[in-house]
């Protein structure tokens, strides 16, 4: 796992795209969502399409750009939804970021 320093720019995404369940290809779902929890707790969605920070990097393969402020634990999750609320993946991470020793 890597570790980061307070306001680097650290790239989060799937590891594979999201596929297709029954031909294995990518496939853009209905809904992609990406939530990120701060050390301290907060939790903010992001959804692709309503939010910038989510980019479409090509059919099924997406991601965003966290700049964080506090030190401690980042977890991360993306969803990948039909518009039937069947999800197509989830995938959950996390990284560490090191206190800030000057100002």
């Amino acid at each position: 796992m890597a570790e980061y320093d307070i306001g680097d720019a650290v790239k989060i995404y799937t590891s594979t795209p999201f596929q297709d369940q029954s031909t294995g290809n990518p496939t853009d779902p209905d809904v992609v969502r990406f939530k990120v929890r701060t050390p301290s707790g907060t939790v903010t969605p992001y959804v692709y399409g309503t939010d910038t920070e989510v980019v479409k990097d090509g059919t099924g393969d997406y991601h965003m750009i966290v700049r964080p402020d506090e030190a401690g634990e980042w977890v991360w999750r993306v969803e990948g939804e039909t518009s039937g609320g069947l999800a197509l993946a989830a995938e959950e991470a996390h990284f560490d970021v090191s206190p800030q020793t000057v100002s």
